[in-house]
């Protein structure tokens, strides 16, 4: 092979890593984002009153948010991803089953005793 084809090959070689990596990290950027999404959702669901009203759904989306970040941080990016579809999913159930009006805890009443 001469000299001029192996640089091309190496320089395309090398192109294609850095196209590979860069998806993988706007990939990993796309997670976090999710995550912080899912965890925000998590937040205003239990604000809601969603332990009283939907303590299942709320356990579930826990449950996937933990099991994403686990499998995100041992490479396996497309199982943390259903992991995260399965938490945004009972997140929103949660909220959508916690209507603040209905669910959130009521302030204690003081009795003038």
């Amino acid at each position: 092979m001469r000299r001029g084809a192996v640089m091309a090959l190496a320089v395309g070689a090398a192109l294609a890593l850095g196209t590979a990596l860069g998806f993988g990290c706007g990939r990993n950027a796309a997670l976090d984002s999710q995550v912080d999404r899912i965890g925000q959702l998590l937040l205003d669901a239990e604000g809601s009153g969603a332990m009283r009203c939907a303590p299942r759904e709320m356990a579930v989306a826990r449950s996937q948010l933990e099991f994403a970040e686990l499998e995100r941080q041992q490479g396996f990016t497309s199982r943390a991803e259903q992991h995260l579809l399965l938490a945004d999913q009972h997140a929103r159930a949660a909220l959508l089953l916690s209507p603040s009006a209905h669910c959130r805890p009521r302030p204690a009443v003081e009795t003038g005793e």
